[in-house]
């Protein structure tokens, strides 16, 4: 069933990734966020100052959990996990990195150690089994993959912006919290307990209800009366057609499930799509009504310009040529839409 989802799995990746056009993202970075800019800071300090009491709670309760399993009967089902596990995402990682970067000596050895690991821990299932009669105990695997996501979070770049590794690293965290109630915090009186769950939360509700009270009367998406309109208004026209319109994360015609030139830079560029500034330059001499404005349209396979809101206030010094020669497709309050491949008939002449 496992390996059925990848099948699914890898033609979403194929439809969101530009048929596997997008360059990858992936980076080595220890350390997270702890060398970027203002949060530049020594290891301990960075994660002390900004997770404060979860770090020593977190390290007590792998410690704890580590005793527990070092002293009983599933220690060697652990270590062959384990061992696995770190060989094999080594492994992998290693090689990542020498596909990308080039032969490199320190991970060429890291290559070497990765698979002496896995061949030492195939060699001890062949000769003494893998022990599966009894299941692990639940808070040992759990705690385990915690750990495992926790190192994936705390070492590889997923994003360009880093802060988009919390996507990953929160799920550690949701992980460990209900293990830390029952295996640390409900083990201490009373005032204790009351004393750290206010440390663990405190400011995660200040920061909650300080953004509640900033945005209390709501942040601006869409209009769903514009939506409406150039939903109607597109409604006839082929699906397969690409429009030219500003670049924007809300625009009605994204909304409304309609290809246009590009889509939002700051999706693209977290996406891996690095080399969409050429098509954005293209874009934007079309938009500005350029002297080549139609080999530009043609370039770009645009059907249709968009000229509404977001176009006004972003292109408002453009000559808009197409008003004198393409017919138009729609209008309406929210702006209008003109046909490049349907030709505005010509006024009569005027008799003298």
């Amino acid at each position: 069933m496992l390996l059925s989802a990848l099948i699914p799995a890898t033609f979403f990746v194929w439809l969101i990734s530009d048929h596997f056009h997008a360059g990858s993202v992936l980076e080595f970075h220890p350390g997270w966020a702890q060398n970027e800019g203002e949060f530049k800071m020594s290891f301990f300090r960075f994660w002390f100052f900004n997770f404060g009491i979860l770090v020593p709670l977190g390290l007590t309760l792998v410690g704890l959990i580590a005793w527990q399993v070092f002293q009983s009967r599933e220690t060697r089902r652990f270590e062959l996990s384990a061992a696995i596990a770190i060989g094999f995402g080594a492994f992998v990682l290693a090689c990542w990195r020498v596909g990308r970067h080039g032969f490199s000596w320190s991970w060429a050895v890291v290559i070497f150690l990765a698979f002496i690991l896995l061949v030492w821990s195939a060699a001890r299932i062949m000769n003494g089994g893998f022990g599966w009669k009894e299941k692990l105990p639940e808070e040992v695997a759990f705690i385990f993959a915690a750990t495992v996501i926790f190192i994936f979070f705390f070492s590889i770049k997923t994003a360009p912006w880093i802060w988009d590794n919390l996507k990953i690293g929160i799920w550690a965290y949701f992980i460990v919290l209900p293990f830390l109630w029952r295996q640390l915090i409900t083990q201490w009186e009373l005032p204790i307990r009351a004393a750290v769950c206010f440390a663990l939360f405190a400011s995660g509700f200040v920061s909650l209800f300080g953004g509640l009270a900033a945005g209390k009367g709501g942040f601006g998406f869409a209009n769903r009366g514009e939506l409406d309109a150039v939903d109607f208004a597109v409604r006839k026209m082929p699906l397969e057609a690409r429009f030219a319109a500003y670049p924007t994360y809300n625009h009605p015609l994204l909304l409304n499930g309609r290809k246009v030139v590009m889509g939002y830079p700051g999706h693209l560029w977290t996406q891996g799509f690095d080399e969409y500034g050429k098509t954005n330059e293209l874009l934007t001499k079309l938009m500005q009504g350029a002297p080549n404005w139609r080999d530009l349209a043609r370039t770009l396979r645009v059907r249709y310009i968009f000229w509404g809101r977001e176009e006004k206030t972003n292109y408002a010094s453009s000559a808009r040529p197409w008003e004198k020669t393409a017919t138009i497709a729609a209008s309406g309050t929210w702006g209008t839409i003109y046909d490049l491949e349907s030709t505005r008939p010509q006024s009569p002449a005027t008799p003298q």
